[in-house]
């Protein structure tokens, strides 16, 4: 872990000489702190069977995915991109499950 910690600072570094992009690390300091907050979460919940570790692992991700979308870490054009993205699969999956009307 500890090395490609190392080798990511040294890239970053190294190509912000050549080529600086300014990047906004507000949201990604977020989400990293929202993901190791979960993973801490479901680490400390106990799940005594496969359904109980199933229902709780659920939960958990839904709560993830919530906060994800009401604090201020997507900005509203990834939130409209999420919507158009899950328009379009909810849209193949009713294309592929709907039946096909043959002419006789």
């Amino acid at each position: 872990m500890i090395a490609y910690a190392v080798r990511y600072v040294c890239t970053y570094r190294f190509s912000q000489r050549l080529w600086p992009i300014r990047y906004n690390w507000t949201p990604v300091v977020r989400l990293v702190a929202l993901s190791v907050v979960t993973v801490v979460v479901s680490v400390f919940v106990p799940a005594h069977s496969l359904v109980a570790a199933l229902t709780a692992r659920v939960i958990e991700f839904a709560i993830f995915l919530a906060l994800l979308w009401w604090l201020p870490i997507l900005n509203a054009s990834d939130k409209e991109a999420l919507i158009g993205l899950m328009t379009s699969i909810t849209e193949q999956v009713r294309t592929r499950l709907r039946p096909t009307v043959r002419p006789a």
